[in-house]
C-alpha cells in the first residue's frame, strides 16, 4: 500500500543517519508507519517557490493549503490512501473528491469538531457550516482525536455514522517528564498543556489564578507570549521551552 501524507508542516526528521525505531511515536502516526515498513510519503507547501513566500509574506497560509491540494488532483492519483494528519481549511480537497477529481480515497484525523458553537462572528459561521458539510460528505473516513472532540461534534452536527470513531490520540506524557529543561520539574503532580496554536491559556491562567495553590499546577509548553497583559503569572503556572534551541532531532534524542 503506498499512501500521501498530507500535513502543513515541514518534515522534522530527515529519514537518512537516524533509527526511525528509536524516535517517539509523533507526527499524528507518519513514524509508526514508517517504522512497520510502510510506503508513506510526507506532502507539503514547497516552502522555496515563490508561491509559498508570498503567501506567508501576507500571513494568508491558507491560500498555500489551497495550493497543496490542487496539486492532489494530479499526485494523488499515485498512492492508494491519502491520509490528512491535519484537518485545517479542507474545502478544497473535499469538493475535489465530491465531483471526482481526486478519485484516491481520502483518510483524515480530525483534530476539530467544527462546531459553531466557539465563534461569535456571523461569517465565521457560515463558512464553518459549508465547508462542514461537504467535509462530511465526501471525505471516505474521518476519525476524531479523541472522545471529548467527537462528543462535541455531535452536539452541533449529525454526523455520519461513518465517521463516528476515535483514534484516541492523546499526549505522551514521557515527552514531558523528561529532563529537557533548564529548571528541575516538580515532583508533584501537575497539569500539561501543550502547543500553540487556537489555544485560549489567557482564560486557563486566570482559571488557575482563584485555585488553592496546593491543587495541581499547569505547566504550558509553548512559547512565552503575554497572556496576562503584563501581570504575574500565578505562581501555580509556569511556561517551559522544549526545543530550547534544539533541532527536533536534538529535541527528541535528549527526550528519548
Amino acid at each position: 500500500m503506498k499512501i500521501l501524507y498530507l500535513i502543513p508542516w515541514p518534515k522534522p526528521f530527515e529519514d537518512t543517519n537516524i533509527d526511525l525505531s528509536e524516535i517517539v511515536n509523533t507526527q499524528f502516526g507518519y513514524y509508526t508507519l514508517k517504522n512497520e515498513k510502510i510506503d508513506i510519503v510526507w506532502y507539503t507547501h514547497n516552502r522555496t517557490s515563490p508561491i509559498f513566500k508570498i503567501c506567508k509574506f501576507l500571513k494568508i497560509p491558507q491560500l498555500n493549503q489551497l495550493f497543496c491540494q490542487i496539486k492532489l488532483i494530479r499526485s494523488g492519483k499515485n498512492y492508494d490512501v491519502i491520509y490528512v494528519g491535519f484537518d485545517m481549511h479542507l474545502l478544497p480537497l473535499a469538493l475535489f473528491r465530491l465531483v471526482g477529481w481526486v478519485k484516491t480515497p481520502i483518510f483524515v484525523l480530525s483534530h476539530f469538531s467544527y462546531s459553531t458553537k466557539y465563534t461569535d462572528s456571523r461569517w465565521k459561521k457560515i463558512y464553518k457550516k459549508i465547508e462542514r458539510f461537504f467535509v462530511y460528505k465526501a471525505i471516505d473516513k474521518i476519525s476524531f482525536a479523541c472522545e471529548s472532540l467527537l462528543e462535541i461534534a455531535k452536539e452541533d452536527y449529525h454526523i455520519p455514522i461513518r465517521h463516528c470513531n476515535v483514534a484516541n490520540w492523546g499526549a505522551n506524557l514521557s515527552f514531558y517528564n523528561r529532563g529537557l529543561y533548564k529548571q528541575q520539574l516538580p515532583n508533584g503532580d501537575y497539569f500539561v498543556a501543550a502547543g500553540g496554536m487556537n489555544r485560549d491559556y489567557s482564560t486557563l491562567i486566570e482559571a488557575f489564578r482563584y485555585i488553592d495553590l496546593k491543587k495541581p499546577g499547569v505547566k504550558i509548553f509553548s512559547k512565552y507570549r503575554d497572556y496576562t497583559k503584563g501581570q504575574l503569572l500565578p505562581s501555580n503556572i509556569s511556561f517551559e521551552n522544549l526545543m530550547d534551541g534544539c533541532s527536533y532531532y536534538e529535541a527528541y534524542v535528549k527526550l528519548r
